[in-house]
């Protein structure tokens, strides 16, 4: 490799570990997912926070982790951050409500703390999922 593409790759190599870095330290969420090994690291779903909706519990501007690799939809806990279709759009919200009739699992997800706006989700419309600690028991 010649000493130009060695700088290249170098200062590459470089941005992106600060750029994780700088995210690991400040900027992620606390008790958000984050894969235990490289293996899972295709699970791993970054999400930026653009509206102050979800404040206090999720803050404008952080970046979540969440797991897309869901092994059971039916049983995501509530008080866990989804993201999930809604109005043909990805949407970000918190299950306030688990509703389970005949092996049929309904989801109620609150998208803001400002008003009652929910939204009945079923199992297939949740893309991911993590829990932070301190939501709703």
């Amino acid at each position: 490799m010649n000493y130009a593409l060695r700088n290249i790759v170098l200062v590459i190599m470089t941005v992106f570990l600060l750029g994780f870095g700088v995210y690991y330290l400040f900027l992620r969420q606390e008790g958000q997912y984050f894969p235990d090994n490289w293996a899972d690291i295709d699970c791993f779903y970054p999400v930026s926070v653009s509206t102050d909706d979800l404040q206090p519990t999720i803050k404008k501007g952080v970046i979540l982790g969440l797991n897309q690799c869901i092994k059971s939809r039916d049983n995501i806990a509530k008080g866990s951050v989804v993201s999930f279709d809604a109005d043909r759009r990805k949407r970000l919200g918190i299950i306030k409500e688990v509703q389970k009739d005949d092996k049929v699992t309904t989801y109620i997800v609150s998208t803001s703390y400002f008003d009652d706006t929910t939204y009945s989700v079923s199992p297939d419309q949740i893309h991911a999922y993590t829990i932070i600690p301190g939501i709703v028991e």
